[in-house]
């Protein structure tokens, strides 16, 4: 078995896990969390500042999820 399908297999055990629905739950919360804030800014307060630091909380934690489903698929 190869690294990248090792890697594939454990996440996807990782994914079947009972306690995996609230992990997934928390992240996405966390992702809806970062854009409302920001929609909810004063317009004033819409800096390109402001702008960087809301983007980087969405597309951090939209990438934890993106890395997982794709490494396994990678790993297939």
């Amino acid at each position: 078995m190869t690294e990248a399908e090792h890697k594939a297999k454990s996440l996807r055990d990782v994914k079947n896990m009972p306690g995996w629905k609230y992990v997934e739950a928390e992240i996405n919360a966390r992702i809806k969390e970062g854009w409302e804030e920001f929609i909810c800014l004063p317009v004033d307060q819409k800096t390109s500042k402001a702008a960087f630091q809301h983007q980087a909380r969405y597309t951090e934690n939209k990438g934890i999820l993106e890395w997982i489903e794709g490494a396994i698929v990678e790993g297939q």
